[in-house]
């Protein structure tokens, strides 16, 4: 090798040594054989290159990147970026086991747990709307052919499905009540969480049917006379004052029951309330269903009429008691005296105090007729 030569391949060498990038070592100054002898050298540094780039990589995470120069030192390359990957496979999968592992203790005391809870868990997907979870699942295998409104994990009859899947809220958790076809009610705790991995709506619902009807029972005993079944003061005073408050035009007819006073003295109080119950029931047979019927005293009762004029009612009443008078078989006269008032609030605007009294002046017209016509020389109060 000449002197000249031979400098511009080790000084190319050397570069090569100390990792510098020379673009071009001078090759065109070279003689035959050793410009071809370069060539290789160029060949053989490009390929270390190569492969140190696609070694980092793959230590990096990344094996998408391949040798390509030809030979075995390529071939090697990437069975060693394979065995990489592979190894790095290996970990993950080992690490996802461990910790499924570390979580099966607790997932399966979760699942046993609220198997044996009374109320129904259901797990949905938030963006799919898919039913992920039921601790429901022992149900038979038997009712999974039925169609329908049921769950889709344990086939459990959900007649109110569509408001599970469709819950949507942006609180923390929300408490409403959802009711099925057999008129069951339900109280349902919804939340957001995540459930492997996935947003998901949480919903606890628990049966409060015998509690609903309860609370209805006490609400009707708040609202009704336990004596006749109609409604009482209360229920009448809060209708009023809505009525009122809406302006709205009814035709409202005072009532007291002629010598209930006599009668509770006379033949005792069973006889008397017997005579109350017989008087509401007539009266009952008279009115319409949306009517509203009630007792707001003792022998006092009040009747709202909605759409009747004044002397449709006045005629109507008037009928009942001379039919109450025709029907009575007792040993002692029986009777109602009455007034009815017509309301135009947007005219004149009256409170409920105002309305009873112009009534009652009404009802006490008619007390001293019926004193005359029904009850001779007895009390009447």
């Amino acid at each position: 090798m000449s002197d000249r030569n031979g400098e511009i391949l080790l000084g190319y060498l050397q570069s090569i040594l100390r990792d510098q990038q020379i673009k071009d070592p001078g090759l065109a100054q070279l003689d035959e054989p050793y410009r071809r002898l370069g060539e290789e050298i160029i060949r053989l540094r490009e390929s270390v290159d190569e492969a140190k780039s696609c070694l980092e990589a793959a230590l990096d995470g990344n094996y998408t990147c391949q040798a390509s120069f030809p030979g075995d030192f390529s071939h090697t390359v990437n069975k060693m970026i394979a065995r990489l990957q592979e190894k790095d496979g290996l970990l993950q999968h080992e690490v996802e086991q461990r910790k499924l592992r570390e979580e099966e203790p607790y997932n399966h005391l979760l699942a046993e747990l609220t198997k044996k809870r009374s109320e129904w868990i259901l797990v949905v997907e938030k963006g799919t709307r898919n039913i992920l979870f039921c601790n429901r699942k022992t149900i038979k295998d038997a009712d999974r052919h039925k169609e329908g409104d049921f769950c889709d994990v344990c086939h459990y009859k959900l007649s109110f499905k569509p408001q599970i899947l469709n819950w949507d809220s942006d609180e923390p958790y929300a408490i409403w009540e959802a009711e099925d076809v057999h008129g069951n009610v339900y109280q349902v705790t919804s939340f957001l969480t995540e459930w492997q991995e996935q947003k998901a709506y949480a919903h606890v619902i628990m049966d409060t049917t015998e509690e609903a009807h309860e609370a209805r029972q006490l609400a009707n005993k708040a609202y009704h006379d336990p004596g006749t079944g109609i409604e009482n003061r209360r229920y009448f005073e809060e209708y009023m004052d809505e009525a009122l408050k809406e302006n709205r035009e009814i035709t409202l007819c005072y009532m007291d029951l002629d010598g209930l006073k006599y009668v509770n003295d006379k033949f005792g109080h069973l006889e008397g309330d017997e005579y109350i119950r017989s008087f509401v029931a007539l009266i009952k047979t008279k009115i319409r269903t949306t009517d509203v019927f009630a007792r707001i005293g003792g022998d006092e009762f009040c009747l709202i009429l909605p759409g009747y004029h004044k002397d449709v009612v006045n005629e109507k009443i008037h009928e009942a008691l001379e039919q109450m008078v025709a029907e009575n078989q007792k040993p002692y006269p029986a009777s109602f005296s009455f007034g009815v008032i017509e309301l135009h609030q947007k005219e004149e605007r009256l409170t409920l105090k105002e309305i009873l009294e112009r009534a009652d002046t009404m009802m006490y017209l008619c007390k001293r007729e019926n004193k005359k016509k029904y009850h001779e020389n007895r009390e009447v109060r």
